[in-house]
């Protein structure tokens, strides 16, 4: 989970930077879903399609980001007033929402994955073994 948050704010800062101002931050995993079929040499249909995909996700997570930065505020104002009955159902609302921003992502992932000729499909499982195997290492299975 280190690593992969990590990546996440380093991806998001610099495409951020690219970004004009008053264009919403680009959505961190999305980038790293970008970033590893990035090497897996696509057809042009195949980037097509993968952009595509991408962009149809971003649109749907951008869609939960206005409720999870409202909840973000909630959970630090029940913080700092002692509302802990709060502090419980926000943090239950973030996991929902957190929880559909994560479905949003591995329906992308598996929408290229189908793309993928067996070649590709290798490919992608070797990058995606090797993320698992540092997210074990980096923390407690996340």
């Amino acid at each position: 989970m280190k690593f992969a948050l990590l990546l996440s704010l380093a991806m998001a800062g610099a495409l951020a930077a690219q970004q004009p101002a008053q264009a919403p931050p680009p959505n961190p995993t999305l980038g790293v879903l970008r970033n590893l079929v990035s090497d897996l040499n696509l057809s042009l249909d195949q980037h097509k399609q993968v952009r595509s995909i991408l962009a149809d996700a971003t649109s749907q997570t951008r869609q939960l980001t206005p409720k999870i930065q409202e909840n973000r505020k909630a959970l630090m104002d029940a913080v700092r007033s002692g509302r802990q009955d709060d502090i419980d159902k926000i943090t239950a609302q973030n996991g929902q929402l957190q929880g559909q921003e994560e479905a949003i992502r591995m329906k992308a992932l598996s929408q290229i994955y189908g793309l993928l000729t067996p070649d590709q499909k290798s490919k992608l499982d070797e990058k995606l073994a090797t993320i698992g195997k540092n997210r074990g290492r980096n923390g407690a299975g996340n």
